[in-house]
Parts: C-alpha cells; sequence; structure tokens
C-alpha cells in the first residue's frame, strides 16, 4: 500500500482517504472510529489499527517479555522450534521499532534461547561443549542442519532394514508352491529337492485316501442295513393294483384294462357297457314286484 500511494503522490489526508476506500466491512468500521481520537492520523496509523485487531501478532506492551517466553511445545522438533523462535523475535523487534527502540544483538538472543531449551536431548548434549553465550547464530544452525542429516539417514537406514527383513519371507513362503504341482504331474522327472519333505508330503495324502475311503464304506453300510430294515419284501412293481381279473396281471387293474378295451366292468365282455349289461338287466327284471306276483 505504501508503494501504491507513493506512486499515486498523494497527500496525507489523500493517503487516508485512499486506504479507506479499500477497506470494507468491519475493518473500514473499526479504522473510522479509531482515527476520531486521533488528531493527526496518517498511513502509519491506520496500519497500527489494523494490526491491532486483525494481525496474527498483534501488537504487545511487553514485545521482549513475550519472545523470552516462547518454550518448546510438546513432541516439537528442533527445526520447528528453530523458525518459531526466529518468526517470534522478528515480531518481538517490530513491535520495539513502532514503540521507538529495537531489538540490541537479535541473532545473539535467538541463538540463546535455542540452546538453552533445545527440544531434542541428543542435540542438546552438542551444545553442552561450551558455555550458552558463546553460540553464534551462525554454529547453532550448522548444529541444526547436522542433527537434521543424521535424523534422515537414521530413518532411511531403518527403512532399508524392515524391507530387507520382509523380503526372504516372501520369497520363502511362494518358493514351495511348484513342488506339488511338479510330483503330481511326472515323480520320476520331477523329484523334489528335498526327499524328507516330500515323502512327509506324500504320507498324509494316502493316509487321507485311506480315511475317505474307509467312510465311504461305513456311508455305504450303513444306508444298505437301513434300506433293507424299511423295505417290504411283498412290495414290487407287478404287485401295486390287485390281480386284474381279466388277465390276471397285477401290473395295473381291472378298471384300466376294461377301459383300454371296452369292456363291461360287470360282465368284463366286450361290446357294451356297465348300464347296458345284459346280466343286471335279467337281475333287475327278476327282483321286480311284478315278476314275484
Amino acid at each position: 500500500m505504501d508503494v501504491y500511494l507513493h506512486k499515486k503522490g498523494l497527500s496525507g489526508d489523500e493517503q487516508k482517504e485512499e486506504i479507506l476506500n479499500h477497506l470494507l466491512g468491519r475493518a473500514r468500521s473499526i479504522v473510522k472510529v479509531g482515527l476520531k481520537s486521533n488528531n493527526s492520523p496518517s498511513s502509519e496509523v491506520i496500519y497500527a489499527i489494523l494490526r491491532r485487531y486483525f494481525s496474527e501478532s498483534p501488537g504487545s506492551s511487553l514485545p521482549l517479555a513475550d519472545f523470552y517466553a516462547t518454550h518448546p511445545m510438546a513432541k516439537e522438533t528442533p527445526v520447528d522450534y528453530w523458525v518459531r523462535l526466529n518468526t517470534a523475535a522478528e515480531a518481538a523487534d517490530r513491535h520495539l521499532q513502532r514503540q521507538g527502540s529495537k531489538m540490541d544483538n537479535m541473532d545473539a538472543e535467538i541463538a540463546m534461547m535455542f540452546v538453552r531449551n533445545c527440544p531434542d536431548p541428543s542435540l542438546a548434549c552438542v551444545f553442552r561443549c561450551k558455555p550458552i553465550s558463546k553460540w553464534s547464530l551462525t554454529e547453532v544452525q550448522e548444529a541444526i542442519d547436522e542433527h537434521q542429516r543424521e535424523y534422515q539417514a537414521k530413518r532411511l537406514s531403518i527403512a532399508n532394514a524392515h524391507v530387507v527383513q520382509v523380503t526372504p519371507a516372501v520369497a520363502s513362503s511362494s518358493s514351495p508352491e511348484p513342488e506339488p504341482v511338479c510330483a503330481h504331474l511326472n515323480t520320476a522327472v520331477c523329484a523334489p529337492a528335498n526327499p524328507i519333505k516330500s515323502s512327509e508330503a506324500v504320507v498324509p495324502e494316502s493316509n487321507a485316501l485311506e480315511r475317505v475311503l474307509s467312510m465311504l464304506e461305513r456311508v455305504l453300510e450303513r444306508t444298505s442295513q437301513v434300506t433293507h430294515a424299511t423295505s417290504r419284501p411283498h412290495f414290487s412293481p407287478s404287485a401295486r393294483f390287485p390281480q386284474c381279473k381279466v388277465c390276471g396281471d397285477g401290473s395295473h387293474s381291472t378298471r384300466t384294462h376294461c377301459m383300454r378295451e371296452k369292456r363291461c366292468l360287470t360282465c368284463l365282455e366286450i361290446g357294451h357297457q356297465r348300464r347296458d349289461c345284459p346280466k343286471i338287466t335279467v337281475v333287475q327284471h327278476a327282483n321286480s314286484p311284478d315278476q314275484g306276483n
């Protein structure tokens, strides 16, 4: 915004109006209210109001105290703490500059804060070789870089060792698979490499076959016993019906024979039906009342 205002060549009041024209909503309202209590508003005053209400690192009355309170968080790596510590130092220096001061020897303060509060025990042992005040910003940065290289190399070696341990297990589990196939296809040509293992594999297979055959024999024997116990000796396909009165065959009934050959069901003669049978007519005529008288 400063570069934009400088290129347009605007004065103090014109800069204030130009900045307000670029603000919207809550930001514009807060700036307008804040400028009422300022007799000589300028662009820096507007920036200060915006930082106070909308900045991620708002102004502090004790910027150095905020910097010295920057300690490592739980499970924070040395690199993350180093970056956060430098960011806190820069924010504290900006706040001091707004107050008309500055942070004396900021690099040395950052180095001492990190050496005193190093979150990694192994890296903290490196910093014990000389007093805290003797460490410079460059030396601390080199120590952090060396620690990071060792950490990456350690992770890579662990990953490679894990791959080496897993690979033989996969190969050993897949190698025995072709042996049973070769043994079934041609035992004489493709003999197994280890005869002990092959014999151990054949013996359980033969035992399993014998067990299956014995189970089948027991099942068949039990089935035959049940069939013999529940069978009826007098039942046969030829005795399903009473003996036919026409031909004497038991495979069909008398009614079926008569209907097939159009015989009378009473006298079993061909040529008439039961209702027209002469034998029935003679019997009815003999039993009539007129015949009796």
